[in-house]
């Protein structure tokens, strides 16, 4: 007894909340009854789509042909379906339900916001209802998300192609109600995405995040080994329910940068310059150790001693690609049998970060013998030769006239 007491006691609620729900007007003439049966999702935020349904009862006792049923667009509600609907007849106490699809604006405030129904018949004319409410509400999750290289101290703003990855994505309830069984599901099958999960799934469960408070979790990817640098905007999708089981999903981008961190070097890559020839062209080339190219590298000679330059100071090199380099000419007079060359390299990574790198390049002056070269013994060789060849040319002659 106290059991069937107590399920007939539930189903009164269950029922008093869904008349609750539903809001009616009758029009001026009591011709129909319009109840506004719900819109989906309740409540709605701002910058969604909403369907908002309707139900017209003919309380006459005679048919209602040919009228229109109107929505009256006004802020913050955009229709996006048609404007009115057409119905050729409703018979008396008969009923039909109808809905209109609507946008709420993104800068719309939390409020309950009223929506009018117009329409027009042959009997009555053209009649407004009065307002029903739709309330407007910003249903709360603020979804963060950090990025951290595993091994590494602290957080770090990119992934390196091949290592591994802790993708933190936190969640904070910023409504009055509890989300229950909340679902956070990265999506990773775009062709694009070159990222796979380690060691578990791309979807994440929280049983409850109450009002107020917060909630993290950790994917942890890899970015596979042949991964271009960039940015990669992972699609993330979270579902829950709230206090009245009503499911909410809302959608997300996390953000993560691929890329290691630019590895440049400059180095002498030749020179005309010798202990006896101190004015010549001087060639420094630019290298790139990373994995990743550069790009609007520029290098700049600075003042030193031991030195002077007779050219521009600053060379612009444009793209250095990955395990390849570049060169950058100058033309330079020495002081000094050795110097330092101070160079400066300005360039950007794939993410538009600029770096200044500052690096010394030693030079020391060489004479051709110290490098190998005997200027003397060349000349020796090349006099020789050209003795041996006149030689032969002679011999030829002499032998051609005694013959004859």
């Amino acid at each position: 007894m106290k059991k069937a007491l107590l399920a007939g006691i539930v189903m009164l609620l269950l029922l008093s909340s869904m008349a609750a729900a539903r809001q009616t007007v009758v029009t001026k003439a009591n011709e129909m009854k319009i109840d506004l049966l719900r819109y989906d999702p309740s409540p709605v935020q701002p910058g969604d789509t909403t369907d908002v349904w309707f139900e017209i009862i003919n309380l006459k006792d005679v048919t209602i042909n040919d009228f229109d049923v109107t929505f009256v667009e006004d802020y913050p509600f955009k229709l996006v379906s048609d404007k009115s609907i057409h119905f050729s007849r409703l018979d008396a106490g008969s009923k039909i339900q109808f809905r209109f699809t609507v946008e709420v604006n993104s800068n719309a405030n939390e409020a309950s916001h009223n929506v009018f129904i117009q329409y027009y018949s042959r009997t009555a004319g053209l009649i407004t209802s009065e307002p029903f409410v739709v309330t407007v509400k910003r249903l709360g999750s603020i979804v963060s998300t950090s990025v951290g290289v595993m091994q590494s101290e602290g957080e770090i703003e990119r992934i390196a192609p091949g290592a591994m990855a802790d993708v933190a994505v936190a969640i904070e309830n910023t409504q009055e109600s509890v989300m229950k069984n909340v679902r956070v599901a990265m999506d990773l099958s775009a062709a694009a995405m070159p990222f796979a999960p380690v060691g578990m799934s791309t979807e994440q469960k929280i049983k409850q995040i109450n009002a107020g408070s917060s909630a993290s979790l950790t994917f942890k990817l890899v970015a596979l080994p042949d991964a271009a640098a960039g940015v990669y905007k992972i699609p993330l999708t979270i579902e829950y329910y709230d206090d009245a089981g009503d499911l909410h999903t809302i959608s997300d981008i996390v953000g993560v940068v691929v890329g290691a961190e630019p590895r440049i070097s400059v180095a002498l890559d030749s020179t005309e310059l010798t202990k006896s020839a101190k004015t010549g062209n001087l060639v420094l080339k630019i290298i790139n150790h990373g994995t990743e190219d550069v790009k609007f590298a520029k290098i700049k000679i600075n003042a030193g001693t031991g030195f002077s330059l007779l050219s521009a100071s600053e060379v612009y090199i444009g793209n250095v690609d990955s395990d390849d380099y570049e060169t950058a000419d100058f033309r330079v007079a020495a002081s000094s049998d050795s110097f330092t060359i101070p160079a400066e390299i300005v360039f950007m990574d794939s993410s538009n970060k600029e770096y200044t790198e500052l690096q010394d390049v030693e030079i020391t002056l060489y004479t051709p013998k110290e490098l190998g070269v005997n200027g003397g013994n060349t000349w020796m060789y090349i006099a020789l030769l050209v003795l041996i060849i006149g030689a032969y040319i002679g011999y030829r002659k002499y032998k051609s006239r005694k013959q004859k």
